[in-house]
């Protein structure tokens, strides 16, 4: 099992499953519509996201999109984990490779902390086996 970021030359093979996963996985500050994926690929394509692939010999297992924010009063910067979408059951070794290569990438490039929203239980009981604080509420009012 290996985790790689996909780099922009090679968002092309693969931005179906990205535009997929993106839509499935994505909390209620996302946008779906053409226009939001399509500024979705050109952020990619220019590097203001990233988008992180867990695979095996043949396969896509996992995809994650992520990106450097920063917050708009401190300036304190963190990674936002924006998606995350298995397409195959995923066991301890992919979060343990998630875990590690996002710490890292947000360790070299400032960040202070990594968040991601998510309203699957499953996944809050794994985010805090690696320390993630998990008490944060998000409230959201549709408009």
């Amino acid at each position: 099992m290996l985790l790689t970021q996909v780099m922009p030359e090679g968002l092309n093979k693969i931005w179906d499953l990205i535009r997929f996963s993106y839509i499935q996985s994505t909390p209620p500050t996302a946008g779906h519509k053409p226009e939001d994926l399509r500024q979705l690929l050109v952020r990619a394509l220019n590097q203001q996201c990233q988008v992180w692939i867990i695979s095996d010999e043949k396969d896509i297992l996992s995809i994650a999109l992520t990106a450097v924010c920063e917050d708009g009063l401190s300036k304190v910067k963190y990674l936002d984990i924006l998606s995350l979408f298995n397409y195959k059951t995923i066991g301890r070794e992919a979060f343990d490779l998630y875990d590690d290569g996002l710490t890292k990438f947000a360790k070299s490039s400032n960040c202070v902390r990594i968040l991601g929203l998510t309203n699957n239980e499953v996944l809050l009981k794994i985010a805090e086996i690696y320390g993630y604080a998990t008490d944060y509420k998000l409230i959201v009012k549709e408009l």
